[in-house]
């Protein structure tokens, strides 16, 4: 997925093509760890598989 800029912020969008589909999805860019569930959302909303993430 590429990276899309748009305005300034602690989020970035990446937009890329997955299984044929165009997947949108927004991550938080802070400093510090991403809790579990916003990880397993942000894998489901990619349409990634989840072992391409590790544990």
């Amino acid at each position: 997925m590429e990276p899309s800029r748009r305005g300034k912020g602690s989020h970035r969008m990446f937009t890329g093509v997955v299984n044929g589909q165009i997947r949108k999805v927004t991550v938080t860019f802070h400093s510090g760890d991403i809790k579990r569930g916003t990880v397993g959302s942000i894998i489901r909303v990619s349409g990634l598989e989840k072992n391409l993430f590790g544990k």
